[in-house]
This record gives structure tokens, C-alpha cells and sequence, in this order.
């Protein structure tokens, strides 16, 4: 996903959660609370296999620690964000720079 993509999907992911925050919130917590554990279990062993950054995450919200493997996907991750708003000299203009901040930010 380009950075103009990528900057209109957060556009439309922010709109649709500031709109219906409260009523999405609730809204969740229902469909957790009503759906069988095995179901919810067998979905976040899906959803954790199919997304490693949301394992990162599951894992430490968790505790789980960091291991050397998390550690390299984290420095991965990071590298391309920096790519992607380096020019061919590995510089991050001024221009360049609120969207290498944003973005980096938001990984953190």
C-alpha cells in the first residue's frame, strides 16, 4: 500500500470509528460476550496466523516478552517504513518527515 492509499484508509478507518465509537464499543463487547469461547478462540488463532503484526502485538499486550525473531520483524518493519519516505541517500526531507513521523509513530 502506497503512502496515498495507506493515508486514505486511515482517513476512512477514523471517520467510521469517531462516528460510531460508543455504539461500536458496545456493539463488540455483545458479540464477544454472546459468542462461544471455542468460537472466539478458533478466530484469534486464525486472525494472529494470518496477521504476524497482530501476533506482535497479542503477544506483548500479553507479556509474552520479545524474542530474537519479534526483534527482527520489528527492525523489518521499521526499515520499510523508513524506505518508504527515504530518498535513494537514505534522507528523510523536511517534507517527508510528518509522514515517516506519523506512520512511525502509529507502528510504535
Amino acid at each position: 500500500m502506497n503512502k496515498t492509499e495507506n493515508a486514505a484508509f486511515k482517513n476512512d478507518e477514523n471517520k467510521t470509528a469517531s462516528s460510531n465509537e460508543s455504539s461500536a464499543a458496545f456493539s463488540i463487547k455483545e458479540l464477544v460476550d454472546n459468542t462461544d469461547s471455542e468460537d472466539i478462540r478458533a478466530f484469534l488463532i486464525n486472525a494472529l496466523t494470518d496477521d504476524p503484526m497482530l501476533l506482535q502485538q497479542f503477544k506483548l499486550k500479553m507479556r509474552c516478552g520479545i524474542s530474537s525473531d519479534d526483534l527482527k520483524i520489528y527492525k523489518q518493519a521499521i526499515d520499510r517504513i523508513g524506505k518508504c519516505y527515504a530518498d535513494k541517500y537514505g534522507y528523510i526531507s523536511y517534507y517527508e518527515s510528518r509522514g515517516f513521523y506519523n506512520e512511525l509513530s502509529e507502528f510504535l
